[in-house]
């Protein structure tokens, strides 16, 4: 950002700098002529703006022979009598580029795109839904890169695996290849360089040292790209670590208050100094929310900063404000949020970490934890609470209150030796969850595994409104894209409410889904006979049918389930009949591995099963994309399987509040928006075969209420009878 003296009339008291700025952002933006003013009577103070604005502005002044404070003062003064007319829309044509940036997005979001800016010329919030495979990505770059390019403070927030994507459709609009674009990671998306190392050598894992040595060069192809193309080093990916050595264990990223002779945290502070002087800054969901968080933290500090100071990005990264803020798969945003004011201590783990460990202590430290332990137990099994958890403040839970306190008190007197860094990091992290389960702000649900019932304890935020709304605040406008934002494709209440979208800002523009996404989709109507309730009939009974339908499959299988409980039970009950076929996902080896196994098993020329559960209804994309691979022969997926409806699956401290105040319609929105995230795996690209959608659950024929909002969220998808 660029500093620049301005002057104005008679500005406002408070926040002078945003006020100064966005009137001279429209004039520029309109077009409107400088109007002299008498600046015997204007104040001077400075703004700063981004480096192509404040370059503009100098060479306005320098061609109408004036002080760049003249000339500011003039051009708020001509915004100032436009405001009474009808706002100019946020058009495409001002410049040969932007036309042909147009032209790099398919014609079928082009109503979108019309959509979005009319939106943005009104400082709206638009919710842009297009089904996966219609070009979203080409849409996100665009909108980027052409705010950026006029000078606007944009970001683009989005998942890590979807930004990777971003970036390599920004690099095919070549007219805009002037526009400075950096991508910004959080300290959660590198390894300790430090703490790794040492665990690779305790364990002797050789695939960790040889990287190690190697300099944590990145493994990723998406991210070498992104190295080359962008000239940013990536080392020291969590991810890479994590596709090494599976059982990477907690504890091995990067953290605050890390050795500053980490590497690691050389590289993550390089990427924050290079977004400050980029157009267009990238960064994940979680990084979005961590920089809303520090903000609020600041934002007392934030009131007393003197309006004339050099950084106006003191506490963040990201600008303040950001003009334009583009989200990707903004489904997922409320769940990063919430994962930044909400934290999980699982305590039977946490027992075994120290009671595993050379730590001083450790028998009061565990002796403080075992009444908490049989108290979070006792609370989450009584017949009040149902089904093995319950939610509310600490102080509603008799007792509980006092065994925390006993607990942080154990804790804190637990000495770890320096050389277990992960087991510090793990007792810091408990501390912090007990903190915060006692603050006063925080809702808490105390629960227990459904097996072995492992006690665990969550506090957080159980409302982002007020997070929401400072975000809003200080966003100028806002396109919210995903595959999933409308229940049934036209109510967008939902994601409105989940976001805490201002109703005056939120504009609803129609869904985009192509007639070659639902086309090919046949939904057919074998069912398991039994309701699902997790019973050895209803196991077997769903294992036999997805042999049936493994035997007749013209290609891989895909089968959605909602616990790891099903993963495993049909699991062992197909290993034998399906051999090397089936993939049987767990918690160490993650969705994405199971994808990668599932790609290589088709390229082998065998017709894969992979059981899934988890991200794999979101993320996952099962795509022949291999160079000259044609869509009419891919049958990588030609099965996907529900396995029941996704009812009661969404946990977190946020949809139980709204459960609270919505009833079960909360819980069925939720689980239509989960379904329909999960038949989005099955057609991904346009001139796919035919693909079988298979939903056992015999709920879906029910007579209840509830159940028409999911056949109604199925009637874009052809009907066919028997098996």
């Amino acid at each position: 950002m660029d500093v620049i003296k301005i002057a104005a009339i008679k500005p406002p008291v408070g926040g002078r700098s945003k006020w100064a700025r966005d009137l001279i952002m429209s004039a520029l933006e309109i077009g409107l002529p400088y109007e002299p003013v008498p600046m015997h009577q204007a104040e001077r103070f400075t703004v700063a703006f981004a480096p192509q604005i404040a370059a503009k502005l100098q060479a306005l002044a320098v061609e109408h022979k004036i002080a760049p404070a003249d000339l500011c003062a003039g051009l708020i003064c001509a915004a100032q009598r436009s405001e009474s007319e009808p706002p100019k829309p946020f058009v495409l044509e001002p410049s040969v580029g932007a036309r042909e940036s147009l032209s790099r997005v398919r014609a079928i979001l082009h109503p979108l795109v019309a959509g979005i800016e009319k939106a943005i010329a009104s400082k709206g919030i638009a919710f842009a839904e297009a089904s996966t495979g219609s070009g979203k990505g080409m849409l996100v770059a665009m909108l980027g890169l052409e705010s950026a390019a006029a000078g606007k403070s944009t970001v683009i927030a989005a998942p890590l695996q979807t930004l990777w994507q971003i970036l390599d459709d920004l690099r095919k609009f070549e007219e805009l290849s002037h526009v400075r674009s950096c991508l910004v990671l959080g300290r959660n998306n590198f390894v300790s360089q430090i703490r790794l190392r040492e665990w690779a050598e305790e364990e002797n894992h050789s695939d960790l040292l040889q990287w190690i040595e190697a300099g944590g060069e990145p493994l990723s192809e998406k991210a070498k790209k992104a190295e080359q193309d962008f000239g940013v080093k990536l080392n020291w990916m969590y991810e890479d670590a994590k596709s090494l050595a599976d059982e990477l264990p907690e504890g091995m990223m990067l953290s605050p208050g890390d050795d500053e002779g980490d590497m690691s945290e050389a590289v993550y502070q390089r990427l924050r100094t290079e977004a400050k002087d980029s157009d267009l800054v990238l960064c994940s969901h979680h990084f979005l929310a961590a920089h809303i968080q520090q903000c609020i933290i600041h934002q007392g500090k934030l009131g007393e900063i003197k309006e004339d100071e050099d950084d106006p990005t003191a506490f963040g990264v990201l600008p303040i404000p950001i003009e334009l803020l583009v989200v990707d798969e903004a489904h997922m945003l409320e769940a990063a949020f919430a994962a930044v004011y909400t934290s999980t201590l699982h305590l039977h783990q946490l027992v075994i970490d120290i009671e595993h460990s050379k730590a001083i202590g450790k028998k009061r430290a565990i002796a403080s934890l075992q009444p908490l332990s049989d108290s979070v137990r006792k609370i989450a099994l009584s017949k009040a609470s149902g089904r093995g958890s319950t939610i509310g403040p600490a102080n509603t839970f008799s007792g509980l209150d006092e065994r925390i306190q006993e607990a942080m008190v154990g804790l804190n007197t637990l000495s770890v030796p320096a050389k277990d860094p992960i087991l510090r990091s793990k007792v810091r992290y408990a501390v912090r969850t007990l903190n915060a389960a006692l603050n006063g702000f925080s809702t808490i649900k105390l629960e227990v595994s459904p097996v072995r019932l492992y006690p665990a304890i969550t506090s957080g935020r159980s409302s982002l409104e007020s997070i929401f709304k400072y975000l809003w605040e200080h966003v100028g406008a806002a396109a919210l894209v995903s595959a999933t934002l409308y229940t049934n494709g036209v109510d967008g209440g939902l994601s409105r409410w989940k976001l805490s979208v201002p109703k005056e800002r939120a504009v609803f523009l129609p869904a985009v889904i192509p007639e070659w996404v639902t086309k090919p989709v046949k939904l057919r109507s074998d069912r398991v006979s039994i309701p699902p309730d997790d019973s050895a009939a209803w196991f077997d009974e769903s294992a036999e049918k997805i042999k049936s339908i493994a035997d007749g499959a013209e290609g891989g299988l895909l089968v959605l389930c909602t616990s790891y409980l099903a993963v495993t039970e049909i699991g062992a009950r197909l290993r034998e009949s399906l051999g090397e076929r089936l993939i049987v996902q767990d918690r160490s080896t993650g969705a994405k591995r199971c994808a990668d196994q599932h790609k290589d098993l088709y390229f082998r020329g065998i017709k894969p099963v992979w059981l899934a559960t988890g991200a794999a209804w979101t993320g996952m994309n099962l795509t022949d994309d291999r160079d000259g691979s044609l869509a009419t022969d891919d049958r990588m997926l030609s099965d996907l399987v529900l396995t029941r409806l996704p009812i009661g699956i969404a946990r977190s401290l946020t949809h139980e509040r709204r459960k609270s105040l919505q009833g079960f319609s909360a819980v069925v929105t939720e689980a239509v928006f989960q379904m329909r995230q999960g038949i989005g795996r099955a057609v991904r690209r346009e001139g796919v075969p035919d693909r079988n959608l298979w939903i056992f659950d015999l709920r879906l024929d029910g007579k209840e209420g509830w159940a028409t909002t999911f056949r109604n969220a199925l009637k874009p998808y052809t009907r066919v009878k028997g098996k």
